[in-house]
């Protein structure tokens, strides 16, 4: 819609049953602005023959956008405005991708965003539901910036926090061998094992990520494994089992299945062919004995060949690699 300076995309339903999706892209400038507004969205004309996305002839090269619409295989979303800035004037210009399901809802939407003090609106109102939600989950504010990072590597399969090459061969196997544990593997796995009483500050740090996940409608299956050695196994499952229950969400939609859950398992309780799996199939695999989650993250981002893994404080019972394999051979 060229009057209104706004693209309008939909797509054909391929079933009665998928829901209707109407979205719109626009841009809106504070400052002197030319009246002409071109648009593409063509991603093959966008591109130019030959070109890749980082260097698009309509970017590199000046190219007019073509002001064409209509159905497209490979659509893309571009809006270009010319401003005039004198000398030491400002301009701002904020872009809006929205969506809705109706035609007329999403260009309510548009209307609503047209005005330049829109942005700063739409920043404070999320500024201070992101501050009350925090509050809520009782999370700081580095906590949260933590869980995104944690969040990049299971939304990305960053390979930085999995197990190596081999490992993850070893262990590929049908999915239906977690279904036993109530796990489907529909859903991204975090993987954390424990072996001692001091473990549990990093189990806690990632029930909070779990719920600030949930919060943020990230889909995460966060599975704790027990490796304590069987005499002392018991004590430290009741306190893994305990704070799985009262970390449970209790807003609506807690118990849906598909925004995640928390698993407790046991190593000397379950068959070797699904340790290997967890492993294999987790996009993140945390170690309670090597430091909290910023330095497990820290590592992630700068491995180096020299780096060592936290020590126990004297009298701390055997890592977590030892119990592992002393329950179960396998964890390695």
């Amino acid at each position: 819609m060229a009057h209104l300076g706004v693209i309008l995309a939909t797509r054909r339903q391929r079933s009665a049953a998928d829901p209707l999706v109407w979205a719109a892209h626009l841009s809106v400038v504070e400052g002197e602005w030319s009246d002409d507004i071109q648009f593409e969205t063509d991603r093959a004309r966008f591109v130019g023959r030959g070109r890749t996305v980082r260097a698009a002839a309509a970017v590199g090269d000046g190219w007019p956008l073509s002001n064409t619409s209509g159905p497209m295989l490979d659509p893309v979303f571009s809006l270009r405005r010319r401003l005039t800035l004198p000398p030491g004037a400002t301009a701002r210009i904020a872009y809006w991708t929205m969506a809705a399901t109706t035609r007329d809802g999403v260009l309510a939407l548009a209307d609503k965003h047209r005005d330049p003090t829109a942005f700063d609106r739409a920043a404070a109102l999320a500024w201070t539901q992101a501050q009350m939600q925090l509050r809520h989950l009782g999370v700081t504010a580095d906590e949260a910036h933590l869980f995104q990072r944690l969040a990049s590597h299971i939304l990305y399969c960053d390979p930085a926090l999995r197990p190596v090459g081999d490992l993850i061969k070893a262990g590929l196997r049908k999915v239906s061998t977690l279904w036993a544990h109530g796990i489907s593997g529909d859903r991204p796995i975090v993987l954390v094992l424990v072996a001692s009483d001091d473990d549990l500050r990093l189990v806690r740090q990632l029930l909070r990520a779990h719920q600030y996940w949930r919060m943020k409608r990230l889909a995460v299956d966060l599975v704790i494994l027990n490796a304590r050695v069987a005499s002392y196994v018991q004590d430290l499952q009741i306190a893994l089992d305990t704070l799985a229950r009262i970390n449970q969400p209790t807003s609506e939609g807690a118990h849906d299945p598909a925004q995640g859950s928390v698993f407790v398992l046991r190593t000397d309780l379950i068959a070797p062919e699904v340790r290997d799996l967890l492993q294999a199939a987790a996009r993140a695999v945390l170690y309670g004995d090597r430091g909290t989650l910023a330095e497990q993250l820290d590592r992630a981002r700068d491995p180096t060949p020299a780096r060592t893994f936290p020590r126990r404080a004297p009298g701390r019972r055997r890592s977590l690699r030892a119990a592992s394999a002393a329950a179960a051979g396998v964890l390695q």
